[in-house]
């Protein structure tokens, strides 16, 4: 199951407006199978390359707003992440760093509208003394909430197995590494919309040239490789650069 969102990301300080910061294109690549339980596991290739902000031109050095600090980008990609649904509920790996908990579902004339919030928060892999460029602060805050809207009749039939759905979603994350942030109070807030589509060839040209180029591991899963975190690559690279 393919899936594409949108992601515009704005940068707030705790004061005044939401501040534009840069857009992403976040492709996802979702294995499914059933299990003898009667749940389903997913297993979760994703990628976004970033862009200039409400634009499909890519960005490979960033401005800092606050800082007016040029910054390298660090392209996000993740996984496998693995997740199980089922009517209890939902369980995601210790690797995420979604914790979907599931919200009221409802249902708008022929259309039905699943929801779920998240709130995570985990020491931060960049800590201050260490890193005191780089680092968000001692503890790593992620919040995300979801809505997946889908045709009631398409839920209903058995004979679909995966119901056409359009996707919003927001979120708001601490201080990606990579922006040089220094500590700053703040958060990045993300607001984004997408769909499942049928296959990367569904995607736009120009942000399908954009995975060719930065992150094209999600365009051939079977080659991904070992799990992937970022966040995790972006520490080892400084880590390197220290080296004498």
């Amino acid at each position: 199951v393919h899936t594409f969102v949108r992601l515009h990301i704005w940068g707030y300080d705790n004061g005044g407006n939401l501040v534009p910061f840069f857009s992403l294109n976040n492709y996802s690549v979702n294995v499914w199978r059933k299990l003898p339980n009667g749940n389903h596991a997913v297993q979760v290739f994703e990628a976004g390359p970033y862009t200039v902000f409400d634009s499909y031109e890519p960005l490979v050095e960033w401005e800092n707003p606050f800082t007016k600090e040029r910054r390298e980008v660090h392209q996000f990609r993740a996984g496998p992440l693995n997740v199980e649904f089922g009517v209890d509920g939902i369980v995601a790996g210790a690797e995420t760093t979604v914790k979907p908990r599931p919200m009221m579902v409802e249902t708008l004339e022929d259309t039905l509208v699943a929801n779920t919030r998240s709130a995570f928060v985990f020491p931060s892999p960049f800590q201050p003394e260490e890193f005191p460029k780089e680092s968000p602060g001692k503890l790593f805050h992620w919040d995300s909430h979801y809505s997946h809207m889908s045709p009631i009749d398409t839920i209903l039939d058995p004979g679909v197995a995966s119901a056409p759905t359009n996707i919003t979603l927001t979120n708001l994350v601490s201080w990606a590494p990579w922006m040089g942030m220094a500590g700053r109070p703040g958060r990045t807030f993300g607001r984004g919309v997408g769909r499942k589509i049928s296959g990367p060839e569904a995607l736009p040209k120009e942000i399908l040239k954009s995975l060719e180029r930065f992150t094209p591991q999600v365009l051939d899963i079977k080659n991904w490789g070992p799990f992937y975190d970022d966040i995790a690559d972006y520490k080892r690279i400084l880590q390197e650069k220290r080296k004498p």
